[in-house]
């Protein structure tokens, strides 16, 4: 509720100094970049992790959607109930979250492939027994799903450096 009103009283300030200068105001002049930042809502929806390479030489790629996605918020819902039982058993409680990453998360992959050379079919249930199996990759796929920068943009990424360039170039 407060970083909510925080950016209300943000965005009300903002327009009220757009209405009173006609000159474009920059986010550096406004000495808000930094603050503002966390609230940058992130352009892709999907990140890639790399997991390795297999047998035949290619890339294994995890495809990872942003924690916090509507997808995200809704599988954690229905999986509330089951948590809230689990709460006291660190290794229940574990399997619940991998339902979770694996309903709404871990979206899909490239390059996995089983012993025999067969890729490995994007199923709820393939991405759950990885999860389950591997504690790492689903330490790795939350790790990333809950890394903003993950989900920008090259062009934005570009962009911010050169904000922060000059908001650095500024102070000094």
């Amino acid at each position: 509720m407060g970083e909510n009103y925080l950016i209300l009283i943000i965005l009300i300030i903002l327009f009220y100094v757009l209405i009173k200068r006609s000159k474009d105001i920059t986010m550096n002049e406004l000495n808000l970049s930094k603050s503002l930042d966390k609230f940058a809502l992130p352009d892709k929806e999907i990140a890639d992790l790399y997991i390795g390479d297999n047998q035949n030489g290619e890339e294994i790629i995890f495809y990872v959607a942003q924690a916090g996605s509507t997808q995200h918020e809704k599988a954690q819902r229905k999986y509330s109930k089951e948590l809230e039982r689990a709460r006291k058993n660190p290794k229940k409680t574990r399997l619940i979250f991998n339902k979770i990453i694996a309903s709404s998360i871990l979206t899909g992959w490239k390059g996995l492939i089983d012993d025999n050379g067969t890729p490995v079919e994007n199923t709820f249930d393939n991405r759950l027994s990885i999860l389950n199996k591997y504690k790492q990759i689903s330490n790795d796929v939350m790790n990333l799903a809950t890394d903003n920068e993950s989900y920008l943009n090259e062009e934005d990424e570009e962009v911010m450096s050169e904000s922060e360039a000059l908001s650095d170039t500024a102070k000094n």
